[in-house]
């Protein structure tokens, strides 16, 4: 499964935990796999977090999922947006899993979460159960096995030429990107990645008002700051092969180049290279 999702639902549930756990109390968490019983081939990662806090009303269980919504037994008590299971929900659909919660008012209250693994990839780790003593193999997909989907990123063209807005913006949706937006300098994208996490920028170098160095070095300086959430890759647009150029680019913060003009399958290469990509099977 895809491991920067999983570790922002694990990021998202635990850290729930703790807020509405009681002090001093511990979280449990459990892990396990177990094979897929609609499909002998495939195997299923099993998690659940479990906190001792003042738990769920089953009015809260059945709407906790939805946007805006924080239980009304906790409501005052923490800030937030209430949009934390909300987008841990949406991950792990995403992932082709599900996601339940179970809890009894006053006392605790449990999420469990399911992601699909499959047998015939070549990526495994081993994790030993100290029940039995035996070794457990948990897979994550391979990727060269099975389809492409780029469908789920949040996606940033910065470029001021009409032509190459409309050029790009067609590859990608050639893709199944549909999340695009589009500014023409680096004024606006600084500003327009302040306010929307972007999981990729694609970033002219050359642009009036600002261009793309300052505005990358600006952008990448946040994320060595920590301030942005998920940490845009910065892809530069050039149609320069001069080694200078490059060299100046990457020291601004650009993490890698796309040239003009643009082709679909080196877009898809830099998306994979940064593992910018689900599978097909991880969707529902």
């Amino acid at each position: 499964t895809d491991g920067r999702r999983l570790q922002q639902i694990l990021y998202n549930l635990l850290g729930n935990a703790i807020k509405f756990g009681k002090s001093g109390e511990f979280i449990d968490f459990k892990i396990d796999m177990v094979q897929d019983p609609e499909a002998a081939e495939r195997h299923v990662l099993q998690f659940s977090v479990k906190d001792y806090g003042k738990g769920l009303s089953t009015q809260d269980q059945k709407c906790i999922f939805e946007p805006f919504q924080q239980a009304a037994s906790n409501e005052g008590l923490h800030g937030g947006t209430g949009l934390g299971l909300t987008i841990t929900c949406e991950l792990v659909r995403v992932l082709g899993g599900t996601i339940s919660v179970e809890s009894e008012y006053g006392n605790w209250c449990e999420f469990r979460v399911r992601l699909p693994l499959y047998a015939d990839s070549e990526f495994a780790s081993v994790v030993n159960d100290s029940n039995n003593n035996q070794e457990k193999t948990l897979i994550t997909t391979n990727p060269s096995a099975l389809p492409d989907n780029f469908e789920h990123l949040n996606v940033l063209i910065a470029e001021d030429n009409l032509v190459n807005q409309k050029v790009l913006r067609r590859a990608l949706e050639n893709i199944g990107i549909k999340n695009i937006d589009i500014v023409d300098n680096g004024e606006k994208a600084v500003r327009a990645s302040a306010t929307m996490d972007y999981d990729i920028i694609f970033m002219d170098l050359q642009m009036p008002v600002m261009d793309g160095f300052a505005a990358t070095r600006i952008i990448s300086g946040r994320r060595r700051n920590g301030h942005d959430a998920k940490f845009p890759v910065i892809a530069i647009l050039t149609a320069h092969a001069i080694e200078d150029f490059k060299r100046d680019a990457e020291e601004a913060g650009g993490d890698g180049f796309i040239t003009k003009p643009f082709k679909v399958d080196t877009i898809k290469d830099f998306l994979r290279r940064f593992h910018l990509h689900t599978t097909e099977s991880n969707l529902t």
